[in-house]
């Protein structure tokens, strides 16, 4: 974050190792288990589908969010 008033992150070794602290200024804290959900067996597209496929504008920035995206 980078905030001076934010003193801790929670995480996991998956998604920051510990090997990473030296790039945060806040106190990496570990769950013993996986907080954030990763499907490293997930297929991803060989061939991605055009933007204009989904209704979105050929250029420009496009905000979203993936969560419960399935």
């Amino acid at each position: 974050m980078g905030a001076d008033f934010i003193d801790y992150i929670i995480t996991d070794s998956f998604v920051t190792p510990l090997d990473h602290q030296p790039f945060f200024s806040e106190k990496l804290v570990h769950l013993p288990d996986c907080y954030q959900v990763n499907d490293t067996k997930r297929v991803i597209a060989n061939d991605p589908r055009p933007r204009t496929a989904h209704g979105l504008p050929e250029q420009g920035f496009v905000f979203c969010s993936f969560n419960g995206f399935l």
